[in-house]
């Protein structure tokens, strides 16, 4: 339990639940519409999320965590989304073309990158995190007619951390040998505003300092539309 993952569990991010939710909305006279949804967790976390609708076609998504001092050294932290399996078409402009992380990154450069869902996995003997991208400033996923989702850095905010796979965290975690994974049919999209850097004792050293995440406000505000 000394080790990351032990302490992980220990805190019950396993087994992370949400136990009290409330909802608002709000007409802005500009004729905007917002939705602000607020989320308590069983482990201290709270996500605030509001959506505004204003630009026609465009959703802009604002993420606001609060991470008690006690969850110093968290794996990541941002959502996750589900889309059908014909979202399978990837571009980004960030870090590539191969998986990047906050400490391994300078040899993924920054450009213009194209592939696919299915190419994103990573067949590690083990399963495990795989197909991540840093210093993304926008993400598009589309089917063979070109229609799909665009998600770009809302105007003033940082770039943010992407992976698109067809296995859950909680497939990945449940299989000790890659065989044992069966691909699902919808996209799981994860949009994070960090990640732990590599590294976690169980093999070598663990993390550096500066690469592991921290307690406080974090923020993760991104827009949607089509591509």
């Amino acid at each position: 339990h000394g080790k990351p993952l032990g302490r992980w569990r220990d805190l019950g991010l396993e087994k992370l639940e949400v136990q009290k939710t409330s909802v608002r909305g709000s007409r802005h006279k500009n004729g905007a519409v917002s939705i602000a949804v607020s989320q308590q967790t069983n482990v201290g976390i709270v996500h605030r999320h509001v959506y505004r609708l204003g630009e026609p076609g465009v959703v802009i998504v604002e993420n606001d965590f609060r991470v008690p001092p006690e969850l110093f050294d968290l794996p990541r932290l941002g959502v996750t989304l589900r889309l059908g399996a014909a979202f399978d078409r990837l571009s980004w402009l960030g870090r590539g073309p191969h998986e990047s992380y906050a400490d391994r990154k300078l040899g993924a450069a920054l450009g213009l990158w194209r592939g696919s869902v299915v190419d994103e996995y990573v067949s590690y003997i083990v399963p495990q995190e795989h197909g991540n991208h840093t210093d993304v400033r926008w993400l598009v996923l589309a089917n063979e007619r070109k229609r799909g989702l665009r998600i770009e850095v809302a105007a003033g905010e940082a770039p943010f951390e992407f992976s698109a796979s067809h296995f859950t965290a909680e497939d990945l975690t449940a299989a000790t040998h890659t065989n044992q994974l069966e691909p699902r049919a919808e996209v799981i999209l994860n949009l994070d505003r960090f990640q732990r850097g590599l590294g976690t004792g169980s093999c070598g050293p663990d993390t550096l300092p500066t690469y592991r995440t921290k307690p406080g406000r974090h923020r993760l505000a991104f827009r949607l539309r089509a591509p």
